[in-house]
Parts: C-alpha cells; structure tokens; sequence
C-alpha cells in the first residue's frame, strides 16, 4: 500500500481498519462513528498551493504574486478545517477558503458510509461567481498532491444541484449512462455500461446522477456511499442516484483495481458543514437501495 508524503505504511492500522469492517455473522453490523464529534483524531488534513487573494502569515509569493507552493499535510494556518458549535451542535465546518481535503487515517472496503452535509454562506477565489462545490472521493490512496489537491480515486461529487455525480481522479469505471448532449452522460440504470475515465484521451471523466434530490439551502442533506468490491453506488437523501463497476485506480502508469483506500471530504472553495460520519460493514447493498438500484 502506498501511503502519501510524510506519512509510512501502517500494516497493522490496514489490518485494523479490515478487521473492523468484516461481516458480522448472523448479526446487522452496528455504525462506526469515523468522526469523534470533538476533533479531527483520526483525520490528515492537506491543503494546495492558494489562490492568490489568501494571506498566510509565512507566506512566499513568486515574481507574479501567486504562491510559490502548496500550504501541506497537516499544517492548516487559516483554519479550513474546524469543529464549531453551530445551531447548537459540534459539527466539522469547511471554510473552503483553500483548496484541500481531509483524510481518514485508515483506509477501508466493503461498507456503507453515512454523513450529513448542509451548505454554508461564504464562497471563495476562484468560485465566487460559481455554485457551492464539494466532493466526498472514497478509495483514495497515493502521494498528496498527486491530482492538485486530491489523492487519485473516485469522487461522489457534492456540488449544488449536482449532488451524487461521479467524477473519475485518476481513476476509471464502468457506468450505465446515456448521452443526452454533445458533452455530457447521465446515469441511466436501462443503458449500456460505457467507460469513464482520467487520465485516457478520449474519455469523459464526469456521469450526472439520475435526479435532483438535493434539499433546499440551509437544510441538512444524507449522503451515502455503498462499496463492494469494485462496485459503488451514490445515495442522496435516501435515493440511489448513480452506480458504477470495474471501478480502477492509476498508481503512475499503471491501472490497479480500487477496492479499497481512505476517505476524502474536500474544501473547494464554498463553506459547508458536516456532522454524524458513520461507517458500517456490508456484503450487499442494503435492502432499503436495492430496488431503486436495479436495471429497469
């Protein structure tokens, strides 16, 4: 396993981390809280190179003005990353002000993740004019910094409107989608499987989910992710938006099955919050999506 920069392979946190996610014989796998409710135990942070309109208190510009370079892996001097008490709970709030992410420490396969996200008010350089954009990117492994910000891996888009479109990293997968204008495919789960793929030219990197299922600004949305093997589905506000197979990974020139890895929640210029990240085993896809999953 490849671990990012700074950071060593952790055998035995792996080996935890697949012990933990095993099924449960006879028994429903009880919810793993993946977030403490008081700090960032458990989480990397990583922040890229700024734009430009960011002060940092150390900061070193080049003969046009920009950043010379990317702020790093757990260095964090703007406060992108925080726990705040907002409407009366602890939550993660994301500024959004820096282009990031966090990472779970541990990486994981086979399971059903569950979170709650809302947007926030303020937007940043250089998507002020644009809508409020996040992303959770799940199998995620590789040096940081390899793809911008990101890690190579595959990306539940957290976008307004948009929520629950897949976005290929690094990264390639099968999708049922059907071409309904000269650039863009939308999951469609009667089509035919296509290929989406970054990193191959020629190739769509992104698929639309089948429906707007996103609530109003201001209220809180369920996000959920269902991993087994190689397949994925995308859950938004109880309802299976997208699905994908043969999911694999770029580790430099060569494509490798993505199974497995860490959890991304990004920073990408707009403020959102999150609360209740909870992580589960599973064999299957709960009873609950398997119908609105089906080929029909």
């Amino acid at each position: 396993m490849v671990w990012g920069h700074g950071m060593k392979t952790a055998p035995r946190l792996f080996l935890f981390a697949l012990i933990m996610l095993a099924p449960l014989a006879g028994a429903e796998a009880e919810w793993r809280q993946l977030w403490n409710g008081k700090d960032l135990a458990g989480w990397d942070s990583y922040l890229a190179k700024p734009h430009a309109s960011v002060r940092l208190p150390d900061e070193q510009r080049d003969a046009k003005g920009g950043h010379v370079g990317p702020v790093g892996v757990n260095r964090d001097p703007k406060n992108v990353f925080t726990i705040v008490t907002h409407e009366g709970e602890k939550v993660i709030r994301v500024s959004g002000e820096i282009f990031g992410t966090i990472t779970t420490k541990e990486s994981f396969s086979n399971y059903h993740l569950r979170l709650e996200m809302k947007w926030g008010e303020k937007k940043w350089p250089p998507r002020v004019q644009l809508k409020r954009d996040s992303g959770l990117m799940y199998h995620a492994e590789g040096p940081w910094g390899t793809v911008g910000p990101w890690l190579p891996s595959l990306e539940l888009q957290i976008q307004e409107t948009d929520m629950g479109d897949f976005w290929t990293v690094n990264s390639r997968a099968l999708v049922r989608a059907r071409q309904f204008d000269a650039k863009e495919f939308i999951y469609d789960p009667k089509a035919e499987r296509k290929l989406f793929a970054m990193g191959m030219p020629g190739y769509t990197r992104r698929v639309l989910r089948s429906s707007d299922r996103e609530k109003p600004h201001g209220e809180w949305n369920v996000i959920e992710l269902v991993c087994i093997g190689d397949k994925a589905w995308h859950i938004v506000n109880g309802a299976v938006v997208l699905a994908l197979e043969n999911s694999e990974r770029k580790d430099g020139d060569t494509w490798v099955p993505a199974t497995a890895g860490r959890i991304q929640l990004q920073s990408e210029g707009a403020e959102l919050f999150y609360r209740k990240v909870e992580l589960r085993p599973v064999t299957k896809l709960p009873a609950e999506f398997a119908r609105s999953a089906v080929k029909r």
